[in-house]
């Protein structure tokens, strides 16, 4: 066994462990809710699909990265924890993204959200722990997209940049939309990957001025 080897065996050896205990945080909250008759807690199911789904992504691309890549890896644990760290807030991402009902695509969840007043400090809370996907297929979505969110990592950032383009389109002002600095992958990942573009609902309609008298 090379050097080379012996590094992979390194690495997945900790992402084996480290999935097993992201894991643990979508499971013990679809299980405490089904022994407890409580609800479901998404915030906490959709962060941790997000961390699985950047665990994930690091073993998949492990082979085909370079050897400064995969010492870094190695020698470095925060690399191998920065990743999935950042899938599991693009979830979160998603996750606020899919409650706004911007994203109405067909192959998206759909959410039930309950009324807001937002006139006290615990409307917020309740309208966050209130707020469901309205059927099983919808939930199994949910969970699936997080975990995308978490296994491809420019995924959210490109919805974010259709969005913001729409927005600048729609009220004439200018939105950052670009996404320079941003590689579209961190140190230790490997090359990036091209996604398609995501469509999004438009955010509204132009409105026509009246003539002048």
């Amino acid at each position: 066994m090379n050097d080379r080897q012996k590094r992979i065996v390194t690495v997945s050896k900790v992402l084996v462990v480290a999935t097993g205990l992201a894991l643990a945080l979508p499971v013990v909250t679809l299980g405490t809710a089904m022994w407890s008759d409580h609800i479901v807690l998404l915030t906490p199911l959709a962060f941790g699909c997000g961390v699985i789904g950047g665990f994930v992504s690091i073993q998949q691309r492990l082979q085909g990265i370079s050897d400064e890549e995969l010492c870094l890896l190695s020698e470095s644990w925060t690399s191998v924890f920065i990743i999935p760290l950042f899938g599991g807030i693009f979830a979160l991402v998603l996750y606020v993204l899919f409650m706004t009902e911007i994203l109405t695509i067909a192959i998206f969840p759909k959410f039930c959200l309950p009324p807001f007043i937002g006139l006290r400090d615990y409307d917020l809370v309740s309208y966050v722990r209130e707020s469901y996907p309205e059927s099983a297929p919808d939930m199994a979505k949910l969970m699936f997209w997080t975990f995308v969110a978490g296994f491809s990592e420019r995924f959210v950032p490109q919805v974010i940049q259709s969005v913001s383009s729409q927005a600048t389109s729609l009220t004439g002002t200018t939105v950052p939309t670009s996404t320079s600095g941003y590689t579209g992958r961190a140190v230790g990942v490997g090359a990036k990957r091209r996604s398609r573009p995501v469509r999004v609902k438009s955010l509204g309609k132009k409105r026509k001025m009246p003539p002048a008298a």
